[in-house]
């Protein structure tokens, strides 16, 4: 089967969005299917005599600049990366099936010849409708609606099309690889009081929540250590975080988020909105114990109490509580480290890949 993914740019830095379609079409590459992830410059034409050269010029620059053009993703099967100025019609190869990744590449979707392919929406525009305005959410419902056999990233996303009047063919969450995150270090002979953290430009991602909390558990405890992950600038972090007083990780791959997450003893996913919550369920398979928001994205893995602790949303004393709880009872934090480590087990990509599959076929 010819199978062409669109995405709506081409990123130099991790997304679990972008994680996810690139994991996709690797291994339905490697079921022998053939595939094509497709990334434009500009979701529209170019104007102007000098944007029309950069956009003539641009795949020779993306391959120029990057060795290879992904550098963050390992590939292991044959897939096509192609680098187009725009998504026209005329940009997009021929198949059996076009995915469209997200709302903004489902409207140009929408509208192609049927040589193109049968159109399949695989839906992750959680966090992108509930924190849009009025107009953009009527766009956003409007684009959803189209002419697509939907496939859902996660419950959550799920039920959002649900409450939009739109049928959901089958659910698809991204997965873990065991072979990618694992257990290394045993939680037990991790520093109980070392909590890492994902630092987002983003506001819905809370990360000036977890700044707040932080702040106020420095005040009462000296010994706590801070981590944190992310392609935000350093300068985002307030002044008295910034680095050497928290270790930051930036632009890393994930055998460096591996790492990161062996070594904490506690994750905080501090979102207000969240349609999966990758980063917590790749945590939760290194043995970090979780500490969530109550955004629904991550419901179906970070069960309160049994595989997390769960808190309000844009709650800093809150979260601040769960950390220092967690700090003292340190039969709590096991217990959640290990139920959680078990929890993600059940996410493999096999089954993920063998749903999705089913609904191309069927398509197809």
């Amino acid at each position: 089967m010819r199978i062409v993914f669109v995405l709506p740019k081409h990123l130099q830095n991790p997304s679990g969005g972008f994680k996810a379609i690139y994991e996709l079409a690797d291994r339905l590459a490697g079921r022998g299917h053939r595939v094509v992830v497709v990334h434009p410059r500009r979701l529209a034409p170019a104007g102007g005599f000098v944007d029309r050269l950069k956009a003539f010029t641009w795949e020779s620059r993306v391959r120029l600049r990057r060795a290879p053009p992904v550098p963050w993703f390992r590939f292991r099967h044959r897939v096509e990366l192609r680098f187009v100025p725009d998504l026209r019609e005329t940009h997009l190869p021929d198949a059996d099936c076009i995915v469209a990744s997200s709302w903004q590449t489902a409207e140009a979707v929408a509208g192609l010849a049927a040589k193109k392919g049968r159109k399949i929406l695989y839906a992750m525009d959680f966090e992108h409708y509930w924190t849009a305005s009025k107009g953009e959410r009527r766009r956003i419902s409007q684009a959803l609606a189209g002419p697509f056999l939907r496939i859902a990233s996660s419950p959550a996303v799920a039920a959002l099309l649900a409450d939009l009047g739109l049928t959901v063919a089958a659910t698809a969450e991204p997965a873990i690889d065991p072979a990618t995150f694992g257990l290394d270090i045993p939680p037990e002979r991790r520093s109980r009081t070392l909590v890492g953290f994902p630092l987002r430009s983003e506001s819905f991602k809370g990360s000036n929540d977890a700044f707040l909390a932080i702040e106020i558990l420095r005040r009462k405890r000296r010994g706590m250590e801070l981590r944190a992950f992310g392609y935000a600038p350093v300068e985002t972090m307030p002044l008295g975080l910034r680095p050497p007083v928290i270790g930051y990780l930036a632009r890393s791959d994930d055998a460096a988020l591996r790492r990161f997450y062996n070594e904490i003893a506690i994750f905080l996913l501090p979102s207000h909105f969240e349609g999966w919550g990758l980063p917590a369920l790749e945590a939760m398979a290194c043995g970090a114990a979780v500490v969530a928001t109550d955004c629904s994205g991550v419901d179906a893995f970070a069960r309160a109490g049994e595989t997390a602790w769960r808190v309000p949303k844009q709650s800093p004393q809150a979260t601040a509580r769960a950390l220092e709880r967690l700090f003292d009872d340190q039969e709590l934090r096991l217990r959640l480290a290990h139920a959680g480590h078990r929890e993600a087990q059940g996410y493999s990509w096999e089954a993920t890949v063998d749903r999705f599959e089913a609904q191309l076929l069927a398509a197809g």
